[in-house]
């Protein structure tokens, strides 16, 4: 193939780190975060370097979302062999290889983004996360809904705290509040134990533990 890009794979600083991907690292947010990267690097002269690379930035940012429909996954993956195919560019080809070998390495957590449990093990796409208040650890202080937007926490002191709303909490400044750590994020279709409404501190589980012995 004719090589019409000047721009060389090396350029791209997310290549090292989708290559040897951190623990508790979302590979699809690796993913987009590479496409992006490259496609703004883009001389734009390769026409698998400029579509390309846009089909592959929107197609990982759709999964990434919560938006990908059944197929996507397969589309991306043809997306990245036709570039690599092309060859045109070196910047990306290295980017539609590095986006296949995550696809192959987590195809799990890929799945589980674009499939029916809407699910990031990483939990960093906000589109499958939810916040909650751990009944365990919170001791009713109030801090979390003093700085939520009014309505979005319900509670009061000595109370644990409910999230009623959750537009605007799932942010880094909103979870660090709690020096306790009861602000949590998860992930998936199953809701981690909490009450549906305030209750004394202490209280949530009481009654449902048992004896030993």
């Amino acid at each position: 193939m004719i090589k019409i890009c000047q721009q060389e794979g090396k350029v791209l600083t997310g290549l090292k780190e989708m290559k040897n991907k951190p623990d508790h690292t979302c590979p699809v947010q690796q993913a987009c975060a590479l496409a992006q990267e490259a496609r703004r690097a883009s001389c734009g002269k390769d026409t698998m370097c400029r579509d390309g690379l846009a089909q592959l930035h929107l197609l990982c940012e759709s999964v990434s979302f919560g938006s990908a429909v059944p197929g996507d996954l397969e589309l991306l993956k043809e997306c990245c062999e036709v570039i690599v195919l092309a060859g045109g560019c070196e910047m990306a080809v290295s980017c539609a290889e590095a986006i296949l070998e995550s696809l192959q390495l987590y195809a799990e957590e890929w799945a589980e983004h674009a499939g029916g449990r809407k699910r990031c093990r990483a939990l960093d796409c906000d589109a499958f996360c939810h916040v909650y208040i751990d009944p365990v650890l919170c001791t009713g202080c109030g801090t979390c809904i003093a700085k939520a937007p009014e309505g979005a926490v319900e509670g009061g002191e000595g109370l644990i705290s409910v999230i009623r709303l959750e537009e605007g909490l799932k942010g880094e400044a909103f979870l660090s509040l709690c020096a306790k750590g009861a602000i949590k994020k998860y992930s998936g279709n199953v809701i981690p134990p909490h009450p549906a409404d305030p209750v004394p501190v202490g209280s949530f589980g009481a009654g449902r533990r048992r004896r030993r012995g």
